[in-house]
């Protein structure tokens, strides 16, 4: 299987090496010529610098996508975000894909695509973003699926938890504790490690699904106060400082079932309390 990964950072370098154990061709695209000849030197990957926002020539996209199955994997960010701007480049980009034949495109997406909803969200509920991320996510996942839900899906993230390349810990505990007056001590966590990401990337790529959009989070959603009180604790560092919980707090848990039972995976991690490094 030849696999491209449109943006090989904190996951998306993670499941290329996991990829590439498994046999998998990868070729994949970072932004800094410096990472892309480290990664060339030492890995068995094909690198190519590469920025979304930037047009691709038709050398490049050849290399890319010509019959190979995709993962775009190129967040919104959060600062200095337009919707739109990220719009025009990443259905340019798949437009560019689909036009030198790649086989399968993954888009990972967010869930923030839910941000305005109160309740529990599963993948048929409908999306109502509320904030720049989430739109443009939002109309990422429309136009491919509208386009081209015939070779290609949408899998959301919620809370990414995981292991860094420095030997650190991503989670949100390290960012909270950080913060003065925290809102709803008593709102769901949503939260998925970065293996079980990879592992349901890889059973996507393997049985070709198409056409869909998952959810993908814990099966456990404790509440936040409680929890990130514990994390705290436990890597021995000062506890987050929450307010009173309040009427107009977001109540909101993403159910991940869905995914799980389709693809038939079991979560390393079903729980956030499983979630912290040993």
């Amino acid at each position: 299987m030849d696999v491209t990964i449109i943006g090989l950072g904190w996951l998306g370098l993670s499941l290329a090496h996991q990829l590439s154990q498994n046999k998998v061709n990868i070729t994949g695209t970072v932004t800094s010529t410096e990472k892309a000849k480290h990664l060339q030197d030492s890995t068995n990957f094909n690198v190519f610098t590469f920025n979304c926002y930037d047009l691709i020539e038709d050398e490049l996209a050849i290399k890319l996508f010509e019959n190979k199955r995709l993962v775009i994997n190129i967040a919104a960010g959060r600062t200095k975000l337009s919707s739109s701007t990220y719009f025009k480049a990443i259905s340019a980009l798949i437009d560019i894909a689909v036009k030198h034949q790649v086989k399968q495109i993954i888009f990972i997406s967010t869930t923030s695509v839910y941000s305005g909803y109160t309740g529990i969200v599963g993948h048929s509920t409908p999306k109502c973003p509320t904030t720049e991320s989430g739109i443009a996510h939002s109309r990422i996942e429309d136009y491919l699926l509208d386009q081209y839900g015939h070779m290609s899906l949408v899998l959301r993230l919620s809370g990414l938890v995981g292991p860094n390349y420095d030997g650190s810990f991503r989670h949100p505990v390290n960012t909270l504790v950080k913060k003065q007056q925290i809102s709803g001590p008593e709102c769901p966590v949503n939260l998925v490690h970065k293996q079980d990401v990879i592992q349901a990337i890889a059973v996507l790529l393997e049985q070709k699904i198409c056409g869909k959009a998952y959810n993908l989070c814990s099966l456990e959603h404790p509440q936040k106060q409680p929890y990130y009180t514990w994390c705290a604790q436990q890597l021995g560092i000062s506890s987050p400082n929450f307010l009173a919980q309040q009427e107009q707090d977001t109540f909101r848990i993403v159910d991940g079932k869905n995914a799980i039972e389709e693809l038939g995976i079991e979560l390393v991690y079903p729980s956030p309390f499983d979630m912290l490094p040993a």
